[in-house]
Parts: structure tokens; sequence; C-alpha cells
């Protein structure tokens, strides 16, 4: 148990579970929390490290095996696209290249089921746009997670979110066959599986599917 791994948006539903994850493992030494601000973590081998994010490439990531991103926001919570897309596509892409420059071989990010660079939604497509520019980075090894609707101990009121986890949890039973992927994930099973594919000692890129995060219930 010597690696380090690093996670990004620990203060998000996913890095606030990856955390939890990642500290009750044996795999790493050492966890570094990137937050912009000093926060205290009461978990084994879990350390905060502050960061600028607007000057993630002045970041020192040396010595680090894993980089676990779950860094991203709601139009709501940015309050316009440009900001939405500084978050999720260009703090994403900047700490992604840095990991790169500091010699990081694996780099897990969770993103959406559906997104594609060419899609209408802008949601998706900024999705999509972020998948393509990590891509090109050349990691060892890439990881890239496709979540179905996400639920779990949110902070924020989501309405919408929770009126569409009802709706598919009553639908649960007949989501079958290619419907199987709509079935909502809660963020713990979703750190679960970004724990155990970054693991795995395959090359190149990979996606989890919304299927493959499910046997990783909780």
């Amino acid at each position: 148990m010597s690696k380090k791994a690093v996670v990004a948006g620990a203060s998000g539903l996913v890095g606030n579970e990856l955390l939890k994850v990642l500290s009750a493992g044996k795999e790493y030494a050492e966890i570094a929390a990137l937050n912009r601000k000093e926060v205290k973590y009461d978990l084994p081998a879990v350390s905060n490290k502050v960061v600028d994010f607007d000057r993630i490439d002045e970041a020192d990531l040396t010595g680090v095996d894993v980089v676990f991103c779950g860094l991203g926001t709601t139009m709501k919570k940015a309050g316009s696209k440009e900001a939405f897309k500084k978050v999720d596509y260009e703090y994403v892409v900047e700490l992604a290249r840095r990991a790169h420059a500091c010699k990081v071989k694996t780099f897990v990010v969770v993103s959406a089921d559906g997104a594609n660079a060419d899609s209408a939604f802008f949601y998706l497509r900024v999705k999509g746009e972020t998948e393509e520019a990590l891509k090109a980075i050349g990691f060892e090894r890439l990881i890239i997670v496709h979540p179905s609707l996400i639920y779990g101990d949110r902070k924020e009121n989501r309405t919408g979110e929770k009126f569409a986890f009802a709706v598919l949890s009553f639908l649960k039973p007949i989501l079958i066959g290619k419907l199987r992927k709509m079935i909502p994930v809660h963020a713990a099973q979703i750190a679960r599986a970004c724990a155990h594919f970054a693991t795995e000692k395959t090359s190149g890129v990979h996606f989890v599917k919304p299927t493959d995060i499910h046997p990783f219930e909780i």
C-alpha cells in the first residue's frame, strides 16, 4: 500500500463518497482531496490540498498514481453556459493536462451517460467535448465513467432530479434489456466502481457504462 491518489471535486456527492471508499481500502497510502479552501477530514490517509482551479497548472501532482475527477456543476448553480463550461470542461481538462505533465498514469473521470460532442443538448455536448479532449492527452490509462441519474444525500434541493428519481425507481421492475441503463445509481456505487476500475491493469481508454456500475450495490 504505497500508492498516492488525488480526488478533485471532493466536496461533491460522488467525490465525497470516493474519499470514503478509498480511505476504507488498502490500495492507497495517501489520498489528497483538492479543494479551494481548508477542509478537515476525519478519514484515514486523507488530507486536504488547497488549490486554485484557475491556476491548476501550478499544482504539484508529482508522485501521484491516480487522479479521480468528479468536478462538475449545474446550469442553475453556474448561472450561465460559459460558467458551466468553465467547470465541466476547462477545469477538468486543465487538471488532466497537469496530471499528465506530472506523469500520472491513470486518470478517472465521472462524465455522463449520453455524452457526445455532437449532441444537440448543451450538457451532453460539453461532457462529450471534455471526453474528446481527455482522450487526446495520452494517458496510459483513461477511465471514463458514464453513470445514469445519480442519487444520494445532496446538500442542495434538486426538485427535477427528485421527480426523475421517483419515476425511474417506480419503473425499475420493467427497466430491462437496453432500458436497464436508465436505473438510477447511488453516488457510493459510482465511487466503488471508480475505485475498482482504477486498479485494473488494462491500458488505453476504458468506458464504464451505467450497467457496469449496477453490481457495486450499497
